[in-house]
């Protein structure tokens, strides 16, 4: 894609969004991302940069004076992620606790201002490389309670749903009591699933509770595998994708959190897929994927 035909994307994307929170360091990829958001969105945006210890003072006044010639509604957050043990100890996944600090307050100025959608600078680049920050703001996921509701669904429409007990739960404490992505909700409702729950952080005691335990993507996967303590245990955990007929072995469930309806669509699309194939296991009384060729 040429770069002419990726900011109109963005702009798309964007103009879709109507009202965001824009996470802003003041450095190129968030620069970049708050012009264009700037010009779609105008008042209709609150751009907020994070300073704490970790953030060098000489870096906020250039942020503070870019942010005013775009004419942007622009907030300074204080962060106390050194206060954070796990932050502090200098580990290789230290960018994710410092992210969970972050995007914690910046869900809760967005909930205040009853926008939906939070942004952030990072380029395809971030997505490649090992960027453990990325974890924190896919945190904010959407796609187990939506499994969760599809196979209900599916299991009812079958005659089965009496056979099983269903639950879904995320690998953090991050979002304890919410409600599913509003996005999400709002495209399962166009298809007629209805789905309320609440969150709720996945326990170890699940690990014994539950004969097949699903993960979105890798990175969940290995959260739930570290928690394991016996070879019955680990042998329960399985990606969701593996009984999707266009998935694989290592296939994840995208998170559409950063994108537009179009991408919610498209999960949806993943996600019933890959439980209709899940049911037809179960069906044929196999917990585990069919085997590829």
């Amino acid at each position: 894609m040429q770069t002419d035909e990726k900011w109109d994307r963005l702009r798309s994307l964007l103009r879709e969004m109507k009202l965001a929170v824009l996470a802003y360091s003041g450095g190129v990829d968030s620069s970049v991302l708050l012009r264009a958001a700037s010009e779609v969105l105008g008042p209709n945006l609150i751009a907020v940069t994070a300073v704490s210890e970790t953030y060098p003072p000489t870096e906020l006044e250039p942020a503070r004076r870019f942010a005013a010639s775009l004419g942007v509604r622009h907030r300074i957050l204080a962060t106390d992620e050194l206060l954070r043990d796990e932050f502090s100890r200098n580990a290789p996944d230290r960018c994710y606790h410092c992210k969970q600090e972050l995007y914690g307050k910046l869900r809760q100025i967005a909930d205040a201002e009853g926008i939906t959608f939070i942004l952030d600078g990072s380029n395809i680049d971030d997505l490649r490389d090992y960027r453990p920050g990325r974890k924190a703001a896919a945190e904010l996921s959407v796609r187990s309670p939506l499994a969760e509701g599809l196979f209900v669904q599916q299991a009812i429409q079958a005659g089965l749903a009496e056979q099983f007990v269903v639950d879904s739960a995320g690998t953090s404490d991050w979002h304890v009591g919410d409600a599913p992505d509003a996005r999400m909700r709002r495209v399962a409702a166009r298809r007629g699933l209805i789905y309320d729950h609440r969150s709720r952080q996945f326990r170890r005691q699940d690990l014994d509770t539950f004969d097949l335990i699903l993960a979105m993507d890798r990175d969940n996967r290995d959260d739930l595998l570290d928690l394991a303590r016996t070879s019955d245990q680990r042998a329960k955990i399985h990606l969701l994708r593996e009984f999707d007929p266009d998935g694989g072995a290592n296939a994840s469930v995208p998170d559409p959190y950063y994108g537009g309806l179009d991408d919610f669509d498209e999960v949806y699309l993943t996600i019933e897929r890959s439980v209709r194939g899940l049911l037809a296991a179960l069906k044929n009384g196999r917990s585990s994927p069919p085997v590829s060729g």
